[in-house]
């Protein structure tokens, strides 16, 4: 099982101008790592019906994306971000999680950042 991942302050950064930048709907992306650290954040499409409240990800997208890594490169995670919503766990959050991931939510109100929260399952 793959241990926790850290995240830099300037890719924390990055994921705070993405998270407001897409409000009022979800954001969504991976965590690229390489050891124990974040070192790209890559956005995916979220092709949710209800993209307010939800987000679904194209598992080929995703495919592309692992095939893309390079050797020491890994998928450490994902985040998305909540708008209108706390940085808690949802019901389809917990029930998707992968275990060994860290995940990123990021909670959004009037296109401004509250809270960040990370899990691991």
């Amino acid at each position: 099982m793959r241990g926790d991942i850290t995240i830099s302050d300037v890719m924390i950064a990055d994921l705070v101008h993405r998270a407001e930048q897409t409000y009022p709907y979800e954001c969504c992306g991976v965590l690229v790592s390489k050891g124990s650290r974040v070192n790209r954040i890559l956005s995916l499409t979220n092709n949710s019906e209800n993209p307010n409240i939800s987000f679904e990800a194209d598992p080929m997208e995703l495919y592309g994306i692992e095939q893309g890594l390079e050797t020491d490169e890994d998928v450490g995670g994902f985040y998305h971000s909540h708008p209108d919503a706390p940085a808690e766990l949802s019901v389809a959050d917990e029930k998707n999680m992968i275990p060994g991931m860290t995940y990123l939510i990021l909670s959004v109100y009037e296109a401004k950042i509250t809270d960040i929260k990370k899990y691991r399952k």
